[in-house]
């Protein structure tokens, strides 16, 4: 009890610094066990999946020769099944093929899904799918429509009742439910809510089953234990190679293997073959929680050898009267390790709190479920061993003090020079680098999501249309665009395969006289005469397609990238001359050049193409005037009731559908400002106990100084000045690693901004604006005592 006692009694006698230093540890600790509780979480993806060691996706990297280069997340489509008889390291290969929004019907119920896959027969024996209904897995997928369903799904169609052996339907036909699979967990690195079986009719197994050049599905391969993973990817690469056809020989295939437990803490489509590059969310958040986990100890030490100079006759005292350093060392880690764990206590009610408005952010799920029992042994471990390190520098100086001077003076230094100047240069470093990551990456943001585009997105109402029966469409397709434009505010009407925010397709073309081996990628866009007006692209040379579809064929509109990339020197130059399309095996002659419109903010490339094919059609796009949104919207829904009385009525509007493209961008500015503001917050404690700790050390020279009439002028620029000069130093060798840093930020996006002046001198500005206003506190403070008292004392 007695010990309590004094130890709340030093509490309140040096209630400053010890508030600043649980307040620091508070934050500083939540923080970086947040970020920590997020890394676990990020690494725990697909860790349910049974032997997910030995299971393996498949990617292609394509060099084309020709300075056009090309990363594929999937793999050629007969990469199939039947290739396990060929390699015996391989138990098995199944394919998962991402369809466009399906439509599911069960009587006057419909359910709506972008994430439904064909799934091959074998699925089961790479993924072990907990089965909720159904039995043979062998069985499931065997045969053309059959469907595996999620719980989720199920329920909403069929309630409480059983859905094994039901049927829903998917335009004409009807999927026979052959079994119900539990809800795949968000940390997985594909969802979907439906698996359909490959053998069900779909265009890209029809028509591409034997093309080695079509990389359509998410190939994955299961290993047998043991297997060396380069030897496969390079004999998967063998057979690619050799199955190219004449007018792909001089494009080089190279095949990837990324193991299924890194599909989400790497990113393979930014990779090179077999370089694995950490997704840039994750890089940016350890460099955070390192940068705050840092500050945090920084500032305790600060702060505690402050304390030390506060409690020097104490120690003296304790010395003289023959207390050993055991003694000595017993008391220091009772104090300060209380104050220490009460701040890890405080740590952890934070983090906490603070977990679900990080799972409503990223919209994750993660819970202190995830932790074992090692988990939680590391952590205490680990605090123990920050405590450990940051009380050496603390007892160090309580031992090397000198219990005479210590009772007689009260200017004894404490904290060898270099050793508590290097603390404060770290200080400033440390904070010089958190300001200037966080200013990048918000304007990087914001420079992403401001971009000009050269595409309109507002006030365009989207219809899907892939639901409905493609010759029934096309036989009401213009009547019904007709209609539209009949209402006041509704200007033009389109159909188009591809929209900006939504997938597209891509394509080789190159030069006839120039052959195969000067081809490009290029995305190729299905459109008819109103895409250019209706999406607001900008005509810069040649003319647009004509109306009248009778009257255009085999004509293409390029984007001013591919004109470019061509080896036209300007657009005009493109007008009359023909481009090679391989898919389709015949020229395309150029009548118009667009400016560059962007589809995405991580584009490799915007080289684009706009043919002219108006029966290609998945989207109908309205482009309409005035903000009486919902009064069109009605009148839409009305105009197509008519039309199409027992087809839904299904839509979305662009500009957000769009602004989802940015939807990383956005979150990774939110993260990166949170945590960087916390930990600018910890900067500033850090600075404010610096300036504490130096009018401390120098009390009673400043009291000197006032007997003899310096003003608090003087006493303001002779704290600030022993600052100022130590920021100016860190600084000449800070902007040189912030510009680096800033580098590493960058390099995962095409599109990027400048690395101005005026980026790296706002973070200085404001570091000194922090130690003027801490400076200011202190130095006023000061004056405002009684000079004679701080003299006695």
């Amino acid at each position: 009890m007695n010990k309590i006692n004094k130890f709340f009694r030093f509490y309140r006698t040096h209630v400053i610094t010890n508030l600043i230093n649980l307040f620091g540890l508070s934050i500083g600790f939540g923080t970086f066990f947040l970020i920590a509780l997020f890394l676990k979480y990020e690494t725990s993806y697909n860790s349910f999946y049974k032997d997910t060691n030995e299971i393996f996706k498949v990617s292609t990297y394509l060099n084309q020769g020709s300075g056009s280069f090309r990363f594929i997340s999937s793999a050629p489509v007969p990469l199939g099944p039947e290739l396990q008889k060929k390699f015996p390291e391989l138990k098995a290969i199944t394919r998962l093929l991402y369809v466009d929004e399906w439509l599911l019907q069960k009587d006057d119920d419909f359910f709506e899904s972008n994430a439904v896959l064909y799934a091959d027969t074998n699925l089961f024996s790479v993924f072990n799918f907990s089965i909720v209904e159904g039995g043979n897995t062998n069985t499931m997928l065997d045969a053309p429509f059959k469907i595996i369903l999620t719980q989720t799904v199920a329920k909403k169609l069929f309630g409480n009742d059983k859905a094994l052996g039901k049927s829903v339907k998917r335009n004409d036909d009807n999927y026979i439910i052959t079994g119900v699979i539990k809800d795949i967990p968000k940390n997985s690195t594909f969802q979907f809510d439906a698996l359909v079986s490959a053998s069900s009719p779909n265009w890209i197994y029809k028509y591409c089953s034997t093309n080695w050049h079509n990389y359509f599905p998410q190939t994955f391969v299961k290993t047998i234990s043991g297997a060396n993973k380069q030897l496969l990817a390079d004999k998967l690469t063998k057979i690619s190679n050799e199955n190219k056809d004449a007018e792909h020989q001089n494009e080089e295939v190279i095949i990837n293997l990324t193991a299924l437990k890194n599909l989400h803490i790497y990113n393979p489509d930014k990779e090179i073959p077999n370089v694995a590059k950490l997704a840039p969310i994750l890089k940016l958040l350890f460099f955070l929680a390192l940068l705050i986990l840092i500050i945090t100890i920084v500032n305790y030490t600060n702060l505690t050898v402050a304390q030390i100079f506060e409690r020097k006759r104490f120690y003296g005292i304790h010395k003289m009267m023959g207390s050993g350093r055991i003694k000595i060392l017993i008391h220091y880690l009772y104090h300060s390790g209380i104050n220490y764990y009460a701040g890890i206590f405080f740590a952890i009610c934070i983090m906490s709190m603070a977990l679900p408005s990080v799972n409503n952010l990223f919209n994750l799920d993660i819970s202190l479920s995830i932790l074992t029992i090692k988990h939680v042994l590391f952590a205490f471990l680990f605090t123990v061993f920050i405590f450990i390190v940051i009380s050496i520098y603390p007892l160090s100086e309580i031992f090397k003090l000198n219990e005479s001077h210590a009772i007689k003076e009260n200017n004894q230094r404490i904290g060898g020079v270099n050793i508590r100047k290097i603390l404060i240069a770290a200080q400033f470093f440390i904070t010089f680098l958190i300001v200037t990551t966080t200013l990048i990456i918000i304007k990087q943001s914001k420079f992403l999501i401001n971009k000009e585009i050269g595409v309109q997105t507002n006030n365009r109402l989207i219809l899907k249309t892939d639901h409905v029966n493609k010759d029934f469409f096309e036989t009401k397709k213009e009547a019904f665009k007709q209609n539209l434009e009949r209402v006041a505010e509704i200007n033009i009407t389109t159909v188009t395969n591809a929209l900006p925010g939504n997938s597209y397709y891509v394509d080789n073309f190159w030069m006839p006289d120039q052959g195969a081996e000067s081809k490009f990628f290029m995305k190729d866009i299905c459109v008819d005469g109103n895409y250019i007006p209706a999406m607001g692209l900008e005509l810069i040379a040649g003319r647009n397609f004509d109306k009248n579809p009778t009257t255009e064929s085999d004509i293409i509109i390029l984007s001013e990238s591919a004109v470019k990339v061509l080896g036209f020197e300007n657009p005009a130059d493109a007008i009359n001359e023909f481009v090679f399309k391989g898919a389709q095996n015949r020229n395309y002659r150029i009548v118009g050049v667009v400016k560059d419109f962007l589809f995405s903010s991580y584009e490799s490339n915007n080289y684009g193409t706009l043919r002219f094919s108006p029966s290609e059609n998945r989207f109908a796009c309205i482009k309409y005037s005035g903000n009486k949104h919902y009064e069109i919207l009605g009148a839409v829904e009305k105009e197509w009731k008519k039309m199409f009385s027992d087809i839904p009525f299904r839509y979305f509007y662009l500009d957000d559908k769009y602004e989802e493209r940015f939807v990383d961008d956005i979150t990774k500015a939110k993260a990166t400002l949170i945590f960087s503001t916390i930990a600018i917050i910890l900067a500033a404690i850090g600075l404010f106990g610096i300036s504490y700790f130096t009018v401390l050390k120098r009390e009673k020279e400043f009291g000197i100084r006032k007997i003899n009439g310096a003003k608090i002028s003087e006493v303001f620029y002779l704290i600030f000045a022993e600052f100022s000069k130590i920021v100016v130093i860190v600084c000449l060798f800070a902007i040189p690693v912030a510009y680096w840093l800033a580098s590493i930020i960058l390099v995962d996006y095409t599109f990027k901004i400048d690395l101005k002046w005026w980026l790296f001198i706002i973070p200085l500005l404001l570091i000194f604006f922090i130690s003027i206003i801490s400076v200011t506190y202190h130095a006023f403070k000061l004056a405002l005592m009684n000079p004679i008292k701080i003299i006695r004392e």
